[in-house]
């Protein structure tokens, strides 16, 4: 009995922790924190950006598997499209990409698509929370593989990217070194996939056989 009333007290204390340390973010804390981040971000940093200069910057991140994963470095293609959501809401536009960005990667030698969750940099409770989420809602092996969390200083982020805001998803084609070669935003449309595969084959793809 004396080890169960151990057992309760450290779950006990595990579970203040974790109230206390803010795990569960409501809508308007994560609408807050985004406000500030874009609020603190000089307005040089929202101008627009020739695409061809702006580079995704190196950051650490993991797939759901828990393994550790350098983007953009570990990418495998020659060219990687990067679904980038900011929120659990914008999974949903994602999903209206993936269909079609799979057939082209099927198709497309030396081109790769990847999910990356971009989310701000949280204490170890809360990322935990969230990969145990992502863990058990995602099961297709390559989702697994190709989706990678970044918990990362958002600012850097945006101003590194000539990111806008967060109110949407941003999608990135992106080669080896990081250099963005073509980018769009939202939910797919016919004319925005027609536009990235012009560019696939601008960029001298081979075909899959």
């Amino acid at each position: 009995m004396t080890g169960f009333k151990a057992l309760l007290a450290v779950a006990a204390c595990l579970a203040v922790a974790v109230v206390a340390s803010g795990c569960i973010w409501t809508h308007e804390q994560m609408y807050g924190y985004r406000s500030a981040v874009e609020d603190g971000l000089p307005e040089s940093g929202r101008e627009k950006i020739p695409v061809e200069t702006i580079r995704f910057p190196m950051v650490a991140g993991r797939d759901i598997d828990g393994n550790d994963f350098v983007v953009p470095t570990d990418f495998a293609g020659e060219l990687n499209l990067v679904l980038m959501a900011f929120t659990r809401e914008h999974q949903n536009d994602v999903n209206t990409w993936l269909p079609h960005t799979r057939e082209l990667e099927a198709a497309w030698q030396g081109f790769r698509v990847y999910e990356v969750p971009t989310l701000w940099e949280m204490n170890w409770f809360q990322r935990r929370q969230l990969d145990f989420w992502m863990s058990t809602g995602i099961q297709d092996p390559l989702a697994r593989a190709t989706t990678i969390t970044l918990y990362t200083d958002l600012q850097a982020m945006q101003s590194a990217l000539a990111l806008p805001d967060f109110d949407t998803i941003q999608i990135l084609l992106v080669d080896r070194n990081g250099v963005v070669v073509w980018r769009s935003a939202g939910t797919f449309s016919e004319a925005k996939f027609e536009d990235l595969t012009a560019t696939l084959i601008q960029a001298h793809l081979t075909k899959s056989v």
